[in-house]
């Protein structure tokens, strides 16, 4: 019986209080932006960059099929996802080098 109930109330509710955090959680920044632009200005060439590091690892990414047994992925998901890794590679390779060339700098003043 409890788990009938906690089934029917509690998972409704649990998805209701997840879907108010989700809305929350991208409303008030966006609010939080409209009040003061400048910053908003900053956020949005931070959010620029990583979609032109995106839009360049998406083209250079190979489009080709990919399947597995019975289980087929087409060229342009294969193609999504390579860029996805891509620029995970790469957005890693340039906070190496912020990490190392800040550490240098640091030291060598």
């Amino acid at each position: 019986m409890l788990e009938f109930i906690a089934v029917t109330i509690g998972f409704p509710i649990a998805y209701i209080c997840l879907g108010l955090a989700m809305l929350s959680a991208v409303l008030f920044p966006v609010i939080q932006m409209f009040k003061d632009l400048k910053k908003a200005k900053t956020a949005l060439i931070g959010v620029g960059f990583l979609a032109v590091v995106y839009l360049f690892c998406f083209l250079i990414a190979d489009k080709a099929d990919f399947s597995i047994g019975e289980k087929h992925v087409a060229a342009t998901q294969m193609q999504f996802i390579e860029g996805a890794i891509y620029m995970f590679y790469a957005l890693l390779l340039l906070s190496l080098v912020a990490i190392a060339s800040s550490s240098l700098t640091r030291f060598l003043k």
